[in-house]
């Protein structure tokens, strides 16, 4: 895909999010009834791979660091209905360092691997009163940003933006700790297609994440 193809596509679609982001929160500050529920959340995540090495050979030395899987994100969600809850979220998929030395320079190149989600949430049963078990799914844009600096007998930089698009699956459980405070488990998993060049070392980050979320709950009832 052309790299300024990918760049609009990719500005285009944040300014759609954005702007379904600002007419939920507006809908949720209008809206009148007990139905008018919207929630705030900060979900923290594990790495689902890890790797870290440094390996010695006669072009110099390397190290490198990785960490993917869903590591963090933001996000918003609006209730539809009893059962029914709508989701925008921003994460981290993966982020990534490496560092090669040798006679040449130093070379160090960082990547970003950032999805923009929607999607819808659905409870399953009546649930309890401190806890309720729900499935979801979201999809949406993927962004890969990779910065490569390069110091030797002469500086140089080079970005590179990669757009992709995914879909993530999920189940997990909502845990209600009074009547506006909710921390939630889940764990899913992200299916994307290939960046047309590698971010981070990978064109696919496809992969299991697991997450542990806090989020404070506006408008009318629970």
């Amino acid at each position: 895909m052309n790299r300024r193809l990918e760049i609009r596509l990719i500005r285009g679609t944040a300014t759609l999010a954005l702007a379904a982001i600002c007419a939920l929160v507006a809908e949720s500050l209008s809206a009148q009834g007990p139905s008018r529920r919207s929630r705030i959340e900060l979900r923290l995540g594990v790495g689902a791979r890890v790797s870290a090495g440094t390996s010695a050979s006669s072009e110099g030395v390397e190290t490198t660091t990785d960490v993917a899987g869903m590591l963090g994100a933001v996000g918003f969600s609006r209730w539809m209905g009893e059962t029914t809850v709508g989701t925008l979220s921003v994460g981290v998929l993966s982020v990534g360092t490496e560092t090669r030395a040798g006679s040449s320079g130093v070379q160090t190149e960082t990547s970003l691997v950032v999805p923009l989600l929607v999607g819808v949430r659905r409870y399953l049963g009546p649930g309890t009163s401190d806890r309720r078990f729900f499935l979801s799914v979201e999809a949406g844009p993927i962004t890969g940003l990779q910065t490569s600096t390069t110091v030797g007998s002469v500086v140089a930089a080079e970005d590179i933006v990669r757009g992709a698009a995914g879909i993530r699956l999920g189940a997990g459980v909502d845990l209600w700790a009074g009547s506006r405070l909710a921390i939630a488990l889940l764990g899913g998993y992200t299916l994307m297609t290939d960046f047309s060049d590698p971010i981070g070392g990978e064109e696919n980050h496809s992969g299991p994440d697991g997450t542990v979320s806090i989020g404070i709950l506006f408008g009318g009832g629970r």
